[in-house]
């Protein structure tokens, strides 16, 4: 009997993550085409990047990400911690573009990990 309840739990968490992580996606989907400095402008700049792949793409990674979240004042992303993180994945327009140059690259796809994804 103690199973059941158990299994409930597992299965509802994990479909709120599932979903949550879901409409992040749908929101973010929008990006794709575009420069990754679209994301940045609305967002903030990227935690880190790191190449995925050896194609030449790039994985912008944004830590404490909500999709519903707004700059502060001075650009800053919101204090308080986020359980969302945010890949990126870019081309970049040349190939001798730096992960700094967030107005060469381009957006291929976006994925979102974590309980807080909006």
């Amino acid at each position: 009997m103690r199973v059941l309840p158990l299994a409930l739990i597992v299965a509802a968490v994990a479909g709120c993550s599932t979903v949550n992580s879901s409409r992040t996606g749908q929101i973010m989907h929008a990006y794709v085409g575009q420069r990754v400095s679209e994301i940045a402008a609305r967002y903030g700049p990227p935690s880190s990047s790191f190449q995925q792949i050896d194609n030449g793409e790039l994985t912008f990674q944004r830590d404490n990400f909500r999709a519903d979240q707004t700059l502060g004042a001075a650009g800053a992303p919101p204090l308080y911690p986020v359980n969302c993180r945010l890949w990126v994945s870019a081309m970049p327009d040349d190939a001798g573009s730096p992960p700094q140059a967030l107005t060469l690259w381009v957006v291929q796809s976006t994925q979102s990990f974590g309980s807080d994804c909006y």
